[in-house]
């Protein structure tokens, strides 16, 4: 067991584990992850706008006046929705697409978008505990990016480690503030949170995994490829003789399969790659043309 996460560790260093392919595999993470993006982003701006709605009704019968997290959810909705708004707008203005030449703007795009959007999600989850307690909002965020998006050891690490660090810190500034015990989700908070990384990291290493196989097969296709073109060009200027060749012990003519009789030169030559020139051996030359 020591051994393959010690194996799963190791390979997290992309430049060293594939080296001239390492652009090529964080290319197609990003592809992955704006495409995801795109869908994910798409489907939480629904999912926030009722959020926001159920906000209004709550205004409307007066709930903000028992508890300052009704306020913290309301502004903290609005701001998921308008940074969602503009990341899925972005996305659509720049498509990324196997031919784009750069993609450090999206690639930029998607650490800034889930770093914004995990900090947002702490502060829904500080509203949620001034409520009752609840870390459902950051410990559903930090799992969904875990599990959804495609993050690189170092913006996995830094991300989590940010939203942590700022969940902690609200947790503290809350405990204080209104003199509540909140140690359970500060252990909570931690504790998942390490889960939520080794997730990430799992399935990072199973697609670095994938994209090796599939290059290792693509290489051998590859070679197998050319190697049958080879062949068969080879076999293409290959043309031989075999068999019983029925031939006149006299004129020396040869017959072929519909019964005619050939010059041994135009058999051959019809039948291989070979090409005759004429001349005369020495025997004929002393025998036939002995007064030259």
């Amino acid at each position: 067991m020591n051994h393959y996460f010690s194996r799963m560790i190791t390979a997290l260093d992309v430049r060293e584990t594939l080296g001239d392919q390492s652009d090529t595999f964080l290319n197609e993470l990003t592809h992955h992850n704006f495409k995801r993006l795109r869908v994910f982003g798409s489907i939480s701006i629904l999912f926030f706008l009722v959020l926001f709605m159920f906000d209004v009704f709550k205004y409307g019968n007066g709930d903000a006046v028992y508890s300052s997290g009704y306020k913290i959810l309301f502004f903290a909705h609005v701001s998921v929705l308008l940074l969602l708004t503009t990341a899925i707008a972005l996305a659509w203005v720049r498509p990324v697409t196997r031919e784009t030449a750069s993609l450090s703007f999206h690639r930029r795009l998607i650490s800034v978008t889930l770093f914004a959007g995990l900090v947002n999600m702490v502060v829904i989850t500080i509203g949620d505990v001034l409520i009752n307690g609840s870390m459902a909002a950051y410990l559903g965020t930090i799992f969904s990016f875990a599990s959804i998006f495609l993050l690189t050891h170092t913006l996995c690490i830094w991300l989590l480690f940010s939203g942590v660090t700022f969940m902690n810190i609200g947790l503290i500034m809350v405990s204080i503030q209104f003199d509540q015990l909140l140690t359970i989700q500060m252990i909570n908070s931690i504790t998942f949170t390490i889960f939520a990384l080794a997730l990430s990291r799992i399935t990072f290493y199973y697609q670095l995994r994938e994209f090796k196989a599939r290059m290792v097969i693509e290489e051998k296709s590859n070679e197998i490829e050319t190697r049958n073109r080879e062949l068969q060009s080879a076999m293409a200027n290959i043309k031989t003789l075999s068999g019983l060749l029925p031939i006149c012990a006299h004129c020396k003519k040869i017959r072929d399969d519909k019964g005619y009789w050939n010059q041994i030169e135009s058999y051959i030559r019809d039948h291989s790659d070979a090409e005759f020139s004429h001349g005369i051996c020495q025997d004929c030359l002393q025998k036939y043309y002995s007064d030259l």
